[in-house]
């Protein structure tokens, strides 16, 4: 049996502490199980894309990965300086290679970095492949495949940003944004977003300015690069004092978005993402479906219901949302943690074009954030979600999976349980229209349990419930 870390692909890559589970070694070994997939396809005259964010030593890793890859005969293009994840997935498309290889650990701690593979069309890979290059790293492993060694003769350095740019402004209005005369705050988290949004809107009549904008691996002042609330306190400040009209916040690799509307409050993403559904539905006049995560606001339902359009729902994780976008011809696709895609560009979350649809949005509909989710509300009736992410020892991880698996209740928080969907984790409906779903993360070791209800009260008396029942 192997002494090797396992290294294992969850719902968005495989990540590990950087110099525990996350070293060269284990990062040249998958890159050599990426290879010999590679070669499995008889595809070797394609060209694999090799991104990296802020991350610490991220574009020394990513050196490592285009090396090995390189050794293997197969041609590499590397990004010339940091970018986001949706660049590298955008480059993949433009350059019509086979693969594209991230280097990021997304919203994770400064102490993590990981490794995402895009697919020839940009998603995130199927599961089946996954599948297929965990076997294959295992064999490298085993010294069952080779490894190969240092190459440079096939590595070709290149900046992505200017055709990611371009590519930008061929799906959004961006002389209208710049029109606008909005007054906008960008917190970029320290990440690989920073500058990109101003670069877009820069020399127009639009004011933008930007915090923690300087890239440093240790993503100070924050938990983790995510932008959730309890990180954006920094950005809420900013937007009262310079009384702004709204902030914008991206993640550590800027695939998602987090908005605080003119008052310093948190838009949260469920309803961020309904909004979003709403506009291209009443402005766009788009007539296509939604495809989002089970844990994603039943007001996309309604929405639906009302536009007579269907709703997709999957598990978590944008290695499913983004194949359902394509399968069914989408026109947006979106996940609870604040990852949106737009069929007219790549099917994967994309923060800066998702900040993109929503200036659109405040400036066609003529509203504030507050009002546009006011109105919102109006329609659809009062949502209130909250999240709850609760640690457990990594070792304990199958004992939580089977409580989990084995929860059955008749009644939560007061109400009736009307229907229990367990494509991932479990999540319950019920009879006042509340729902919760409880799974675990695929990336960290924590237990997410989500909540959406009419109001706050009866989402307490839900949380209540759930933690009993999680300590039993």
């Amino acid at each position: 049996m192997s002494t090797h870390p396992e290294i294992k692909f969850g719902t968005d890559g495989w990540r590990g502490i950087i110099g525990d589970e996350f070293t060269y070694k284990n990062v040249r070994t998958v890159a050599s199980a990426i290879s010999h997939y590679i070669a499995e396809s008889n595809d070797l005259n394609n060209t694999i894309i090799v991104g990296f964010d802020t991350r610490f030593s991220s574009d020394l890793f990513a050196t490592a990965v285009a090396e090995i890859i390189s050794s293997h005969n197969i041609n590499v293009k590397i990004f010339s300086r940091p970018a986001p994840t949706p660049v590298c997935s955008y480059s993949v498309i433009q350059n019509n290679s086979q693969l594209g290889v991230m280097i990021t650990a997304s919203h994770n701690s400064h102490e993590w970095n990981g490794i995402k593979i895009k697919s020839e069309k940009g998603s995130s890979i199927n599961p089946e492949i996954v599948t297929r290059v965990e076997n294959i790293i295992e064999e490298v492993i085993t010294k069952k495949r080779t490894l190969r060694g240092k190459s440079n003769s096939q590595i070709h350095i290149f900046d992505p940003i200017p055709s990611y740019l371009e590519g930008i402004k061929k799906v959004v209005d961006i002389d209208q944004i710049k029109s606008s005369k909005l007054n906008i705050i960008v917190d970029n988290m320290h990440g690989s977003g920073a500058g990109l949004l101003s670069s877009l809107l820069s020399d127009g009549n639009i004011r933008i300015t930007e915090i923690r904008s300087k890239a440093n691996p240790k993503f100070p002042g924050m938990e983790k690069p995510e932008p959730i609330e309890t990180n954006l306190k920094p950005l809420s400040q900013m937007v009262i004092k310079k009384g702004a009209h709204l902030g914008l916040a991206f993640d550590g690799d800027a695939d998602r978005l987090g908005i605080i509307d003119e008052n310093g409050k948190f838009v949260t993403t469920l309803e961020a993402f309904s909004a979003l559904v709403n506009h291209f539905l009443g402005y766009r006049n788009e007539t296509s479906g939604v495809a989002c995560t089970i844990t994603m606001s039943s007001m996309v339902d309604k929405l639906g219901e009302n536009y007579n359009i269907p709703v997709y729902r999957t598990p978590v994780g944008f290695k499913y949302v983004g194949p359902k976008m394509m399968e069914k011809s989408c026109f947006i696709g979106g996940e609870e943690s604040g990852g949106y895609a737009f069929k007219q560009h790549i099917p994967e979350r994309d923060g800066i074009l998702s900040a993109l649809f929503f200036l659109e949005a405040l400036i066609i509909q003529k509203k504030k954030p507050s009002s546009l989710i006011a109105e919102l509300q109006k329609q659809m009736g009062p949502h209130v979600f909250e999240r709850a992410d609760l640690s457990f020892p990594p070792n304990l991880r199958k004992t939580f999976e089977l409580k989990i698996d084995q929860l059955s209740v008749d009644s939560i928080g007061g109400s009736e349980v009307v229907l229990a969907d367990r494509q991932d984790g479990i999540k319950l409906t019920l009879k006042d229209g509340s729902w919760l779903a409880i799974r675990m993360s695929g990336t960290e070791p924590l237990i997410r349990v989500y909540v959406e209800s009419s109001d706050k009260t009866k989402i307490k008396k839900i949380f209540n419930d759930v933690f009993i029942k999680l300590k039993k």
